[in-house]
């Protein structure tokens, strides 16, 4: 799994991070949705479909990574092709994937899908919200194979990253059904007409075996950063790396 850095600094949902970080829950001008995010720990995670012919992530975060955008963005898009990963906001961030009790207590992730598959339109024959054509099954099959394998990837350095429990983890149609919400049937909706045999029960359980295969080896790949001593200076560092890399922490030595 490949992870690019494609932050989405020109959305405002970047800007209005930031400035809600700086201030702390307790400003006048705290956002409460906001301030409950940063305070849900450890988040939940919630897996989504782009709902459209967009293999590319790249071209998923140039979607999100514009001025106007003030409606919609995700933590990260998974490109169908490649199985990269592209993040466009920090995984400490709000994003704006799943409504209001989604976006504050969950990380989303978006899996791009097929150009091999074309949704049908309003007034076209059949058409029914989330229907489309194959144009090409195998091709659709693999780019979906692709993001599945990635996203389980994900999701499992996401529950070490950041403590969420891989029994948790939901679906966009998931939540919605949990929360009373309509629409957004996303993805099982895109690996049923592929005929794949995925769903959110098998992911979950994909996810946990590959956390608990990562746990049984017994082997940890320490990355350190910096010794200090005194602890000022040390939580002054911590600050500025978890900006980045929120599970970050402190371990004391004595020596």
């Amino acid at each position: 799994m490949k992870i690019v850095e494609a932050y989405a600094t020109k959305c405002p949902c970047w800007s209005k991070n930031l400035y809600q970080q700086s201030i702390g829950p307790d400003n006048k001008n705290a956002d409460p949705n906001y301030q409950a995010f940063y305070a849900c720990k450890p988040p939940r995670l919630i897996l989504h479909s782009v709902g459209c012919s967009r293999a590319s992530a790249k071209v998923q975060a140039q979607k999100w990574n514009q001025a106007g955008n003030g409606s919609a963005i995700a933590h990260a898009a998974i490109d169908a092709e490649t199985g990269d990963v592209w993040q466009t906001l920090r995984w400490n961030m709000r994003g704006w994937h799943a409504g209001t009790a989604g976006n504050n207590c969950a990380v989303g992730v978006e899996m791009c899908e097929s150009t091999a598959i074309r949704y049908l339109k309003v007034g076209e024959s059949g058409y029914q919200p989330g229907k489309f054509e194959v144009l090409d099954l195998a091709k659709a099959r693999s780019n979906c194979e692709t993001t599945y394998r990635s996203a389980v990837e994900l999701f499992a350095y996401l529950c070490q990253l950041l403590g969420s429990k891989p029994s948790e983890i939901r679906s966009h149609n998931e939540w919605n059904r949990e929360h009373g919400v309509s629409g957004h049937i996303d993805p099982e909706h895109f690996w049923r007409q592929l005929g794949m045999s995925y769903t959110m029960n098998g992911f979950r359980a994909d996810v946990a075996a590959m956390v608990q295969n990562a746990t049984a080896t017994g082997e940890l790949y320490r990355i350190q950063v910096g010794a200090f001593r005194k602890r000022a200076y040390a939580e002054a560092f911590l600050h500025e790396v978890q900006e980045k890399y929120p599970g970050a922490f402190i371990k004391t030595e004595k020596q």
